[in-house]
């Protein structure tokens, strides 16, 4: 019988830099996307699949529907 697969926490610190904030000092919104979209890279990666790899076989895997709730 297959062992079902161990949750394991991730996460990807980022520091937030001033070019990536409002007015007020707060995290920009529109950088949410952008931060996704490499800790999918970096998730991938730190899985053992490389991202480059994985396209080089043939795969791809577009983001075909994303919805962020503000």
């Amino acid at each position: 019988m297959e062992q079902p697969l161990k949750k394991k926490p991730w996460l990807l610190r980022k520091t937030v830099l001033p070019q990536n904030t409002d007015h007020a000092g707060v995290m920009w919104h529109g950088s949410y996307l952008n931060w996704l979209e490499e800790a999918r890279v970096n998730a991938l990666s730190q899985s053992g699949l490389s991202y480059v790899n994985i396209s080089k076989n043939g795969y791809e895997m577009p983001v075909v529907e994303i919805s962020i709730k503000y």
